[in-house]
């Protein structure tokens, strides 16, 4: 974004727009939904955690780590979205907003992160009644993945937005048939009779992913 536009401009812009106007909203709230919290928090994890996602069925926080989400999972928190490394990178995203003796910082940092396959697994061994896998998921096949590492559900952004974008609401529609059908074919292919089945069936886990889990989660 232009550094020289008028600050006022911009302010006129944010609230003339209806959906932004309640995305400010949903994020003040989530801001005070913190803030209700906070003293209940330990100071030590309290600077890990950020207010996360706010709509009509509940409030997230996001958390740095697995291990931060381990605490999180002792002081009674019982679903979690694990937002790992592979979609959206904020680092990336504020890179491009960096001044210029910034960005080669955040360059250096740009895929920085805990892939989401390693964060599902980890924040699973937790005991969390609900684990989201979401962080670069583009098919079926991803989400059945997940759920085999023990994710609850997985989500899908970046390739639906295109799917949109590409075909508009048919297009979307097409998409998300297209992501049911890998699901269940992954479910007929590997023997389980249901995504609880899926969970429970046996895996192979080679390379990175290896690695990554051979690391103790906290």
């Amino acid at each position: 974004m232009p550094s020289n536009l008028p600050a006022q401009g911009i302010a006129d812009a944010l609230r003339s727009s209806a959906p932004l106007v309640r995305l400010g909203e949903r994020m003040r709230q989530s801001n005070a939904f913190l803030a209700a919290v906070g003293p209940a928090i330990h100071a030590g994890l309290a600077a890990h955690i950020r207010a996360g996602p706010v709509d009509d069925e509940g409030w997230s926080l996001l958390c740095a780590n697995a291990s931060v989400a381990a605490k999180l999972r002792r002081v009674g928190v019982e679903h979690v979205d694990v937002s790992g490394a592979g979609g959206t990178s904020w680092v990336a995203v504020e890179t491009q907003r960096a001044r210029a003796e910034k960005k080669a910082l955040g360059q250096a940092f740009w895929e920085w992160g805990v892939p989401t396959a390693a964060s599902v697994a980890w924040v699973h061994r937790h005991g969390f009644q609900t684990v989201f896998a979401t962080g670069g998921m583009q098919n079926g096949l991803d989400i059945a993945k997940a759920i085999a590492l023990g994710a609850s559900a997985g989500g899908i952004a970046r390739a639906a937005l295109q799917a949109l974008e590409r075909g508009g609401p048919s297009g979307a529609r097409q998409f998300f048939a297209g992501v049911e059908a890998e699901l269940r074919a992954a479910l007929l292919l590997t023997g389980s009779a249901n995504v609880a089945a899926l969970r429970r069936a046996p895996r192979v886990i080679t390379g990175e992913l290896k690695d990554w889990l051979s690391q103790p989660a906290d």
